[in-house]
Protein backbone atom coordinates (compact mmCIF):
# COMPACT_ATOMS: atom_id res chain seq x y z
CA UNK A 1 0.00 0.00 0.00
CA UNK A 2 1.04 3.44 -0.51
CA UNK A 3 1.52 5.56 2.97
CA UNK A 4 3.82 8.44 4.14
CA UNK A 5 6.97 7.93 5.98
CA UNK A 6 8.19 10.16 8.51
CA UNK A 7 11.69 8.46 8.48
CA UNK A 8 15.08 9.62 7.15
CA UNK A 9 15.59 5.91 5.78
CA UNK A 10 12.77 6.38 3.85
CA UNK A 11 14.04 9.05 2.29
CA UNK A 12 14.17 8.35 -2.21
CA UNK A 13 16.13 10.72 -4.41
CA UNK A 14 16.26 10.66 -8.28
CA UNK A 15 18.25 12.01 -10.93
CA UNK A 16 16.42 15.48 -12.52
CA UNK A 17 14.70 15.20 -15.55
CA UNK A 18 16.67 15.93 -18.65
CA UNK A 19 13.55 17.36 -20.75
CA UNK A 20 10.69 19.38 -19.96
CA UNK A 21 8.70 15.99 -21.80
CA UNK A 22 10.53 13.91 -19.33
CA UNK A 23 9.92 16.14 -16.29
CA UNK A 24 5.98 16.15 -17.19
CA UNK A 25 5.85 12.29 -17.23
CA UNK A 26 7.46 12.19 -13.97
CA UNK A 27 4.86 14.24 -12.28
CA UNK A 28 2.16 13.23 -14.17
CA UNK A 29 2.93 9.25 -12.63
CA UNK A 30 3.86 10.84 -9.32
CA UNK A 31 0.08 12.58 -9.06
CA UNK A 32 -1.41 9.53 -10.56
CA UNK A 33 0.20 7.84 -7.48
CA UNK A 34 -0.54 10.28 -4.72
CA UNK A 35 -4.78 8.91 -5.19
CA UNK A 36 -3.32 6.29 -3.48
CA UNK A 37 -3.02 7.98 -0.18
CA UNK A 38 -5.70 7.36 2.70
CA UNK A 39 -4.19 8.90 5.83
CA UNK A 40 -6.37 12.41 6.03
CA UNK A 41 -3.93 14.30 6.79
CA UNK A 42 -2.11 13.90 3.52
CA UNK A 43 -5.33 14.55 1.71
CA UNK A 44 -6.30 17.84 3.44
CA UNK A 45 -1.96 18.79 3.08
CA UNK A 46 -3.11 18.28 -0.56
CA UNK A 47 -6.08 19.98 -1.07
CA UNK A 48 -4.74 23.02 0.78
CA UNK A 49 -1.72 22.89 -1.71
CA UNK A 50 -3.99 23.16 -4.57
CA UNK A 51 -6.06 25.60 -3.57
CA UNK A 52 -2.96 27.76 -2.41
CA UNK A 53 -1.60 26.85 -6.45
CA UNK A 54 -4.82 27.78 -8.09
CA UNK A 55 -5.87 30.63 -5.76
CA UNK A 56 -3.59 32.93 -7.59
CA UNK A 57 -4.69 32.23 -11.22
CA UNK A 58 -8.37 31.60 -10.55
CA UNK A 59 -8.85 35.55 -8.54
CA UNK A 60 -6.89 37.16 -11.68
CA UNK A 61 -9.62 35.12 -13.77
CA UNK A 62 -12.28 36.87 -11.81
CA UNK A 63 -10.69 39.70 -11.75
CA UNK A 64 -10.51 39.81 -15.64
CA UNK A 65 -14.44 39.29 -15.33
CA UNK A 66 -15.07 42.37 -12.80
CA UNK A 67 -16.18 39.52 -10.29
CA UNK A 68 -13.44 40.62 -7.30
CA UNK A 69 -10.84 43.13 -7.64
CA UNK A 70 -7.41 43.15 -8.60
CA UNK A 71 -6.10 43.61 -4.92
CA UNK A 72 -7.60 40.40 -4.31
CA UNK A 73 -5.41 38.43 -7.26
CA UNK A 74 -2.48 40.57 -6.23
CA UNK A 75 -2.34 39.98 -2.64
CA UNK A 76 -3.04 35.95 -3.01
CA UNK A 77 -0.06 35.63 -5.45
CA UNK A 78 2.09 37.76 -3.44
CA UNK A 79 1.17 35.24 -0.47
CA UNK A 80 2.10 32.38 -1.86
CA UNK A 81 5.01 33.54 -3.50
CA UNK A 82 5.72 34.71 0.15
CA UNK A 83 5.30 31.39 1.79
CA UNK A 84 7.22 29.57 -1.18
CA UNK A 85 10.22 31.66 -1.03
CA UNK A 86 9.97 31.04 2.81
CA UNK A 87 9.90 27.49 2.28
CA UNK A 88 12.91 28.03 -0.38
CA UNK A 89 14.94 29.56 1.37
CA UNK A 90 14.55 27.34 4.70
CA UNK A 91 14.47 24.11 3.20
CA UNK A 92 17.11 25.09 0.08
CA UNK A 93 19.80 22.65 2.53
CA UNK A 94 17.26 19.58 2.22
CA UNK A 95 17.40 19.27 -1.75
CA UNK A 96 21.06 20.86 -1.75
CA UNK A 97 19.78 23.69 -4.12
CA UNK A 98 22.79 25.89 -4.42
CA UNK A 99 19.69 28.25 -7.29
CA UNK A 100 19.33 31.85 -5.97
CA UNK A 101 16.04 32.65 -4.78
CA UNK A 102 15.98 35.32 -7.90
CA UNK A 103 16.13 32.75 -10.31
CA UNK A 104 13.13 30.62 -9.08
CA UNK A 105 10.34 33.45 -9.02
CA UNK A 106 9.60 33.56 -13.02
CA UNK A 107 8.54 29.80 -12.30
CA UNK A 108 6.37 31.09 -9.47
CA UNK A 109 4.38 32.43 -12.29
CA UNK A 110 3.99 29.30 -15.04
CA UNK A 111 3.92 26.73 -11.43
CA UNK A 112 -0.22 26.77 -12.14
CA UNK A 113 0.33 25.74 -15.52
CA UNK A 114 2.73 23.09 -15.13
CA UNK A 115 0.09 22.16 -12.18
CA UNK A 116 -2.99 22.18 -14.98
CA UNK A 117 -1.12 20.63 -17.35
CA UNK A 118 0.35 17.46 -14.99
CA UNK A 119 -3.26 16.95 -13.75
CA UNK A 120 -4.94 17.02 -17.24
CA UNK A 121 -2.78 14.54 -18.08
CA UNK A 122 -2.73 12.34 -15.09
CA UNK A 123 -6.73 11.86 -15.64
CA UNK A 124 -6.02 10.34 -18.75
CA UNK A 125 -2.70 8.39 -17.79
CA UNK A 126 -2.13 5.05 -18.74
CA UNK A 127 -0.56 3.20 -15.80
CA UNK A 128 -0.32 -0.02 -17.46
CA UNK A 129 2.54 1.33 -19.68
CA UNK A 130 4.70 2.66 -17.20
Amino acid sequence: PVGYVAEGEAVVTTGAPETLGTYLRQRVRWLSKAGGYRMPWVQVVAIIVGLAVVSGPLATVLALCGVVDWWVAVALFGGKLFADGLTYAKCRWLWGSSVPLWVALPLEVLYPLMVLTVGIRALGANKKRW
